[in-house]
Protein backbone atom coordinates (compact mmCIF):
# COMPACT_ATOMS: atom_id res chain seq x y z
CA UNK A 1 0.00 0.00 0.00
CA UNK A 2 1.40 2.77 -1.18
CA UNK A 3 1.72 6.06 1.33
CA UNK A 4 2.37 9.14 -0.07
CA UNK A 5 3.57 12.40 2.14
CA UNK A 6 2.31 16.25 0.65
CA UNK A 7 4.46 19.04 1.90
CA UNK A 8 3.37 22.16 1.39
CA UNK A 9 4.61 25.45 1.60
CA UNK A 10 1.77 27.29 1.19
CA UNK A 11 -0.37 28.52 4.28
CA UNK A 12 -3.84 26.83 4.11
CA UNK A 13 -6.44 28.50 4.06
CA UNK A 14 -5.13 31.44 2.28
CA UNK A 15 -6.31 33.93 -0.16
CA UNK A 16 -3.07 33.39 -2.72
CA UNK A 17 -3.72 30.62 -5.61
CA UNK A 18 -0.64 28.49 -4.19
CA UNK A 19 -2.93 27.54 -1.26
CA UNK A 20 -5.92 26.21 -4.28
CA UNK A 21 -3.27 24.34 -5.66
CA UNK A 22 -2.12 22.71 -2.81
CA UNK A 23 -5.55 21.82 -1.30
CA UNK A 24 -7.04 20.80 -4.82
CA UNK A 25 -3.32 18.77 -5.71
CA UNK A 26 -3.92 17.15 -2.10
CA UNK A 27 -7.53 16.41 -2.64
CA UNK A 28 -6.26 14.65 -5.83
CA UNK A 29 -3.78 12.57 -4.72
CA UNK A 30 -5.97 10.94 -2.33
CA UNK A 31 -8.13 9.71 -4.62
CA UNK A 32 -5.23 8.07 -6.43
CA UNK A 33 -3.08 6.15 -2.91
CA UNK A 34 -4.61 4.86 -0.07
CA UNK A 35 -2.92 7.29 1.95
CA UNK A 36 -2.18 10.51 1.61
CA UNK A 37 -0.81 12.61 4.58
CA UNK A 38 -0.50 16.46 4.12
CA UNK A 39 2.47 18.48 5.91
CA UNK A 40 0.96 22.77 5.84
CA UNK A 41 0.72 25.76 8.24
CA UNK A 42 -2.54 25.65 9.35
CA UNK A 43 -4.50 26.36 12.04
CA UNK A 44 -7.83 25.16 10.60
CA UNK A 45 -9.20 21.44 11.41
CA UNK A 46 -10.21 19.46 8.14
CA UNK A 47 -13.75 19.94 8.21
CA UNK A 48 -12.93 24.21 8.15
CA UNK A 49 -10.67 23.26 5.23
CA UNK A 50 -13.62 21.87 3.50
CA UNK A 51 -15.83 24.52 4.06
CA UNK A 52 -13.66 27.07 2.66
CA UNK A 53 -12.32 25.53 -0.31
CA UNK A 54 -15.69 24.30 -0.52
CA UNK A 55 -14.86 19.91 -1.58
CA UNK A 56 -14.11 17.29 0.45
CA UNK A 57 -10.94 15.89 1.22
CA UNK A 58 -9.67 12.52 1.91
CA UNK A 59 -6.35 13.42 2.49
CA UNK A 60 -4.75 13.82 6.54
CA UNK A 61 -3.97 17.14 7.23
CA UNK A 62 -1.19 17.61 9.63
CA UNK A 63 -0.84 21.09 11.21
CA UNK A 64 2.46 23.14 11.64
CA UNK A 65 1.13 25.19 13.69
CA UNK A 66 4.43 27.05 14.55
CA UNK A 67 5.97 28.23 11.89
CA UNK A 68 8.84 26.75 9.74
CA UNK A 69 10.43 24.60 12.53
CA UNK A 70 7.41 22.63 13.37
CA UNK A 71 7.05 22.00 9.22
CA UNK A 72 10.44 20.79 9.37
CA UNK A 73 9.97 18.72 12.70
CA UNK A 74 6.52 16.85 10.99
CA UNK A 75 8.20 16.53 7.79
CA UNK A 76 11.24 14.99 9.25
CA UNK A 77 9.08 12.43 11.34
CA UNK A 78 6.04 11.82 8.68
CA UNK A 79 8.76 10.99 5.79
CA UNK A 80 9.88 7.97 7.87
CA UNK A 81 6.70 6.06 7.21
CA UNK A 82 6.03 7.63 3.08
CA UNK A 83 7.18 6.01 0.36
CA UNK A 84 6.81 8.73 -1.94
CA UNK A 85 7.47 12.44 -1.21
CA UNK A 86 5.56 15.18 -3.03
CA UNK A 87 6.01 18.70 -2.88
CA UNK A 88 6.67 22.48 -4.05
CA UNK A 89 8.60 23.43 -1.56
CA UNK A 90 11.97 23.73 -2.15
CA UNK A 91 13.30 23.46 1.54
CA UNK A 92 12.17 19.42 1.58
CA UNK A 93 15.20 19.22 -0.75
CA UNK A 94 17.10 19.20 2.63
CA UNK A 95 15.62 15.74 3.09
CA UNK A 96 17.36 14.26 0.02
CA UNK A 97 20.65 13.60 1.61
CA UNK A 98 19.22 11.59 4.40
CA UNK A 99 16.37 9.85 2.77
CA UNK A 100 15.95 6.95 -0.11
CA UNK A 101 12.20 7.89 -0.70
CA UNK A 102 10.67 8.53 -3.74
CA UNK A 103 10.35 12.29 -4.73
CA UNK A 104 9.01 14.77 -6.55
CA UNK A 105 9.42 18.44 -6.88
CA UNK A 106 7.45 21.00 -8.55
CA UNK A 107 8.36 24.09 -9.77
CA UNK A 108 6.03 26.78 -10.98
CA UNK A 109 9.08 29.16 -11.31
CA UNK A 110 12.51 29.74 -11.62
CA UNK A 111 14.89 30.03 -7.94
CA UNK A 112 15.37 33.74 -7.11
CA UNK A 113 17.20 33.39 -4.07
CA UNK A 114 21.38 32.02 -3.30
CA UNK A 115 19.38 29.53 -0.94
CA UNK A 116 16.55 28.29 -3.69
CA UNK A 117 19.56 28.01 -5.99
CA UNK A 118 21.17 25.98 -3.98
CA UNK A 119 18.38 23.59 -2.97
CA UNK A 120 17.67 23.13 -6.87
CA UNK A 121 21.18 22.43 -7.52
CA UNK A 122 20.84 19.50 -4.40
CA UNK A 123 17.85 18.27 -6.19
CA UNK A 124 19.55 18.39 -9.66
CA UNK A 125 22.13 16.02 -8.33
CA UNK A 126 19.57 13.22 -7.19
CA UNK A 127 17.33 10.86 -9.21
CA UNK A 128 14.19 13.21 -7.87
CA UNK A 129 11.32 13.64 -10.43
CA UNK A 130 10.54 17.54 -11.56
CA UNK A 131 7.27 18.24 -11.96
CA UNK A 132 7.40 21.66 -14.41
CA UNK A 133 3.85 23.83 -14.57
CA UNK A 134 4.09 24.38 -18.32
CA UNK A 135 6.98 23.68 -21.46
CA UNK A 136 7.60 27.39 -21.03
CA UNK A 137 9.39 26.64 -17.72
CA UNK A 138 10.87 23.15 -18.62
CA UNK A 139 12.57 24.41 -21.27
CA UNK A 140 13.77 27.46 -19.21
CA UNK A 141 14.89 25.51 -16.73
CA UNK A 142 16.83 22.57 -19.35
CA UNK A 143 18.83 25.75 -20.87
CA UNK A 144 19.12 27.33 -17.90
CA UNK A 145 19.98 25.26 -15.26
CA UNK A 146 20.46 21.75 -17.42
CA UNK A 147 17.94 19.95 -15.60
CA UNK A 148 17.54 16.58 -17.18
CA UNK A 149 15.02 16.09 -19.35
CA UNK A 150 14.52 12.66 -18.74
CA UNK A 151 13.55 13.08 -14.81
CA UNK A 152 11.00 15.94 -15.78
CA UNK A 153 7.51 15.95 -16.44
CA UNK A 154 5.00 18.90 -17.61
CA UNK A 155 2.17 18.93 -16.34
CA UNK A 156 -0.54 21.97 -16.72
CA UNK A 157 -2.84 23.56 -13.66
CA UNK A 158 -6.25 22.16 -13.05
CA UNK A 159 -9.71 22.09 -11.73
CA UNK A 160 -12.55 20.50 -10.87
CA UNK A 161 -15.00 18.98 -13.42
CA UNK A 162 -18.36 20.90 -13.29
CA UNK A 163 -21.54 19.77 -14.82
CA UNK A 164 -22.79 21.98 -16.53
CA UNK A 165 -25.54 24.77 -15.01
CA UNK A 166 -28.88 24.74 -15.42
CA UNK A 167 -30.36 26.71 -18.58
CA UNK A 168 -32.37 28.85 -15.98
CA UNK A 169 -28.85 29.78 -14.35
CA UNK A 170 -27.46 30.95 -17.57
CA UNK A 171 -26.50 34.54 -17.38
CA UNK A 172 -26.68 37.59 -20.44
CA UNK A 173 -24.41 37.21 -23.28
CA UNK A 174 -23.58 40.68 -23.22
CA UNK A 175 -21.70 39.88 -19.73
CA UNK A 176 -17.50 39.61 -19.17
CA UNK A 177 -15.93 38.28 -16.33
CA UNK A 178 -12.37 37.85 -14.58
CA UNK A 179 -12.23 36.36 -11.40
CA UNK A 180 -8.25 37.13 -9.94
CA UNK A 181 -5.37 39.08 -8.41
CA UNK A 182 -5.08 42.91 -9.00
CA UNK A 183 -1.07 41.97 -9.23
CA UNK A 184 1.02 43.63 -11.95
CA UNK A 185 0.02 41.68 -15.29
CA UNK A 186 -2.97 40.85 -14.47
CA UNK A 187 -4.70 42.88 -16.66
CA UNK A 188 -6.88 45.00 -14.79
CA UNK A 189 -6.11 47.94 -16.43
CA UNK A 190 -6.65 45.92 -19.84
CA UNK A 191 -10.14 45.49 -18.43
CA UNK A 192 -11.08 49.01 -18.15
CA UNK A 193 -9.77 49.91 -21.37
CA UNK A 194 -12.20 47.02 -22.87
CA UNK A 195 -14.86 48.40 -20.99
CA UNK A 196 -14.96 51.93 -22.32
CA UNK A 197 -15.34 50.61 -25.89
CA UNK A 198 -17.85 48.09 -24.77
CA UNK A 199 -20.65 50.52 -22.86
CA UNK A 200 -23.24 48.25 -23.32
CA UNK A 201 -21.76 45.17 -21.64
CA UNK A 202 -21.66 44.23 -18.03
CA UNK A 203 -18.02 43.42 -16.80
CA UNK A 204 -17.83 41.32 -13.36
CA UNK A 205 -14.65 41.70 -11.32
CA UNK A 206 -14.12 39.35 -9.12
CA UNK A 207 -10.84 39.73 -6.10
CA UNK A 208 -8.63 42.17 -5.22
CA UNK A 209 -8.29 44.38 -2.35
CA UNK A 210 -10.48 47.24 -0.92
CA UNK A 211 -7.55 49.06 -1.53
CA UNK A 212 -6.76 47.20 -5.36
CA UNK A 213 -10.51 48.54 -5.85
CA UNK A 214 -10.70 52.09 -4.63
CA UNK A 215 -8.53 53.29 -7.56
CA UNK A 216 -11.09 51.77 -10.00
CA UNK A 217 -14.22 51.92 -8.18
CA UNK A 218 -16.44 54.00 -10.24
CA UNK A 219 -14.71 55.10 -13.51
CA UNK A 220 -16.81 53.07 -15.84
CA UNK A 221 -20.57 52.28 -14.73
CA UNK A 222 -20.42 48.98 -16.56
CA UNK A 223 -17.78 47.50 -14.09
CA UNK A 224 -18.66 45.84 -10.69
CA UNK A 225 -16.01 45.27 -8.60
CA UNK A 226 -17.39 42.31 -5.78
CA UNK A 227 -14.14 41.91 -4.19
CA UNK A 228 -12.30 38.88 -3.18
CA UNK A 229 -14.23 35.40 -2.88
CA UNK A 230 -13.35 32.09 -1.33
CA UNK A 231 -12.78 29.12 -3.41
CA UNK A 232 -16.27 28.10 -2.27
CA UNK A 233 -17.77 31.24 -3.52
CA UNK A 234 -16.74 30.17 -7.35
CA UNK A 235 -19.84 28.55 -8.16
CA UNK A 236 -21.96 31.62 -7.52
CA UNK A 237 -19.32 34.23 -9.38
CA UNK A 238 -19.77 32.03 -12.90
CA UNK A 239 -23.45 32.49 -12.95
CA UNK A 240 -22.78 36.23 -12.99
CA UNK A 241 -21.28 36.49 -16.57
CA UNK A 242 -21.33 34.86 -19.98
CA UNK A 243 -17.86 35.16 -21.36
CA UNK A 244 -14.51 35.04 -19.25
CA UNK A 245 -11.92 36.61 -20.07
CA UNK A 246 -8.18 36.12 -19.54
CA UNK A 247 -5.87 39.34 -19.88
CA UNK A 248 -2.73 38.76 -18.45
CA UNK A 249 0.51 40.90 -19.91
CA UNK A 250 3.32 39.44 -21.17
CA UNK A 251 5.05 40.54 -17.60
CA UNK A 252 3.36 39.51 -14.47
CA UNK A 253 5.08 40.45 -11.12
CA UNK A 254 4.33 37.87 -8.13
CA UNK A 255 6.53 39.60 -4.79
CA UNK A 256 8.64 41.22 -7.38
CA UNK A 257 9.46 38.63 -9.52
CA UNK A 258 7.79 37.91 -13.17
CA UNK A 259 5.96 34.88 -14.08
CA UNK A 260 4.41 35.72 -16.73
CA UNK A 261 6.70 33.81 -19.09
CA UNK A 262 5.58 30.41 -18.24
CA UNK A 263 2.48 30.96 -15.50
CA UNK A 264 -0.54 28.59 -15.62
CA UNK A 265 -3.41 29.94 -14.45
CA UNK A 266 -5.73 28.31 -12.53
CA UNK A 267 -8.79 30.43 -13.81
CA UNK A 268 -7.77 29.57 -17.00
CA UNK A 269 -8.92 26.03 -16.22
CA UNK A 270 -11.92 26.99 -14.03
CA UNK A 271 -13.55 28.87 -16.83
CA UNK A 272 -12.90 25.70 -19.11
CA UNK A 273 -14.39 23.38 -16.70
CA UNK A 274 -17.42 25.30 -16.93
CA UNK A 275 -17.59 25.73 -20.42
CA UNK A 276 -17.35 29.35 -20.46
CA UNK A 277 -16.55 30.59 -23.93
CA UNK A 278 -12.74 32.58 -23.52
CA UNK A 279 -11.16 35.32 -24.44
CA UNK A 280 -6.99 35.35 -23.85
CA UNK A 281 -3.88 37.44 -24.39
CA UNK A 282 -2.41 35.56 -27.37
CA UNK A 283 1.17 34.14 -25.13
CA UNK A 284 2.91 31.53 -26.15
CA UNK A 285 2.63 30.20 -22.51
CA UNK A 286 -1.43 30.40 -22.96
CA UNK A 287 -0.82 28.63 -26.62
CA UNK A 288 0.71 25.60 -24.71
CA UNK A 289 -3.41 24.92 -23.97
CA UNK A 290 -5.64 26.67 -26.18
CA UNK A 291 -5.94 26.64 -30.21
CA UNK A 292 -7.27 30.30 -31.32
CA UNK A 293 -10.64 29.82 -32.86
CA UNK A 294 -11.32 26.46 -31.34
CA UNK A 295 -10.96 26.76 -27.55
CA UNK A 296 -11.03 30.77 -27.21
CA UNK A 297 -10.54 33.47 -28.89
CA UNK A 298 -6.61 34.86 -28.39
CA UNK A 299 -6.18 38.44 -28.78
CA UNK A 300 -3.01 40.85 -29.49
CA UNK A 301 -2.05 42.15 -26.54
CA UNK A 302 -1.27 45.46 -27.77
CA UNK A 303 -4.48 45.78 -29.80
CA UNK A 304 -7.46 46.67 -27.82
CA UNK A 305 -9.71 46.75 -30.41
CA UNK A 306 -8.66 42.92 -30.91
CA UNK A 307 -10.55 42.34 -27.70
CA UNK A 308 -13.54 44.32 -28.61
CA UNK A 309 -14.03 42.93 -31.55
CA UNK A 310 -13.33 39.10 -30.12
CA UNK A 311 -16.14 40.23 -27.50
CA UNK A 312 -18.72 41.44 -29.67
CA UNK A 313 -18.73 38.17 -31.99
CA UNK A 314 -18.86 35.97 -29.01
CA UNK A 315 -22.04 38.17 -27.53
CA UNK A 316 -23.01 38.54 -31.46
CA UNK A 317 -22.63 34.73 -32.64
CA UNK A 318 -24.33 32.21 -30.45
CA UNK A 319 -22.87 28.92 -32.68
CA UNK A 320 -19.41 30.73 -31.81
CA UNK A 321 -19.77 30.89 -28.42
CA UNK A 322 -20.83 27.09 -28.10
CA UNK A 323 -18.13 25.91 -30.12
CA UNK A 324 -15.48 28.00 -27.61
CA UNK A 325 -17.52 26.61 -25.09
CA UNK A 326 -17.86 22.75 -25.95
CA UNK A 327 -14.68 22.76 -27.08
CA UNK A 328 -12.98 23.89 -24.35
CA UNK A 329 -15.08 22.12 -21.92
CA UNK A 330 -14.34 18.78 -23.99
CA UNK A 331 -10.36 19.42 -23.63
CA UNK A 332 -10.56 20.47 -19.95
CA UNK A 333 -12.36 16.93 -19.42
CA UNK A 334 -9.76 15.14 -21.25
CA UNK A 335 -6.70 16.38 -19.70
CA UNK A 336 -7.07 18.75 -16.94
CA UNK A 337 -9.23 18.03 -14.38
CA UNK A 338 -7.00 17.94 -11.13
CA UNK A 339 -7.52 13.80 -11.16
CA UNK A 340 -6.09 14.11 -14.75
CA UNK A 341 -3.15 15.90 -13.58
CA UNK A 342 -2.12 13.39 -10.93
CA UNK A 343 -2.48 10.56 -13.39
CA UNK A 344 -0.53 12.28 -15.69
CA UNK A 345 2.24 12.92 -13.27
CA UNK A 346 2.50 9.25 -11.69
CA UNK A 347 1.63 7.43 -14.96
CA UNK A 348 4.91 8.65 -16.32
CA UNK A 349 6.96 6.74 -13.94
CA UNK A 350 6.16 2.73 -14.07
CA UNK A 351 7.23 2.06 -10.54
CA UNK A 352 4.47 3.84 -8.62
Amino acid sequence: MRKILYIVGAALPSKNANSIHAYNMSKALAEYFPVVRVITQTTSNQQELELYYGSKNNATFIPSKYGILSRFFNMTLESKEADIIYTRWLWAALLLPFSKKIFYFELHSEPTSIMQKFLLLTIKKTKAKNVFISEELLNHMHEKYNIKLENSIVAHDGADAVIFQEDNEYPPVNSVGYIGSFKEGKGIDRIMKISEQLPDVTFHVFGGTKKDIVSYVNKRKNVIFHGFIAPCEIKNAMKKFHIAILPNEEKVLIKGHDIGRWTSPLKLFEYMSYGKPIVATDLRVFREILLDQETALLCDKHDINNWVVNIKIIINDPSVSKRLSMNAKRLFEEKFTWNKRVECIFNKNTNI
